[in-house]
């Protein structure tokens, strides 16, 4: 028995003792299984974006949709834009008013005259399976972002 305390003593004097850079960091979210793997592996991938990112909302028959509001800074979010491929749109796009129906009620659009909008390459338009869909109102003063993130397979 006294064996048995003496190694958790020296266990948890151990685990204290690792400095910090050798620990590793996992965000603050904690994803769904049914979740977009795309999206899953981008958050474990990023985590200064996973602790900004809310998502709301799901559907999974044949797709996963759901909607995601994004508080970070200006070069994750231009991170985020860069590595989905997502390209300039605007307020015309066919994803917008079902963006706009189905966000919480504690969420809102960004201000619309600081608003900037993204989408992937003809999200809306055709039908796309097996990648990222997105579409993305950025709000150029804030930094905040809501939008709809789908993924068909």
């Amino acid at each position: 028995m006294h064996r048995l305390i003496s190694l958790g003593a020296f266990l948890a004097i151990c685990a204290g003792c690792v400095p910090g850079p050798m620990r590793t960091r996992e965000p603050a979210f904690l994803p769904r299984e049914d979740w977009p793997p795309n999206l899953i592996d981008f958050l474990w991938h990023h985590t200064e974006i996973a602790d900004a990112t809310e998502v709301y909302g799901h559907d999974a028959f044949f797709a996963t949709k759901l909607m995601i509001q994004i508080n970070a800074n200006e070069s994750e979010l231009a991170q985020f834009i860069s590595e989905k491929e997502l390209v300039a749109s605007d307020r015309n796009h066919p994803k917008l008013k079902e963006l706009r129906t189905g966000l919480p009620e504690s969420w809102s659009l960004p201000n619309q005259r600081e608003i900037e909008y993204y989408a992937t390459k003809d999200y809306g338009v055709e039908h796309i399976e097996g990648t990222s869909l997105v579409l993305l109102v950025k709000e150029r003063s804030s930094g905040r972002a809501v939008g709809i993130y789908e993924w068909i397979f």
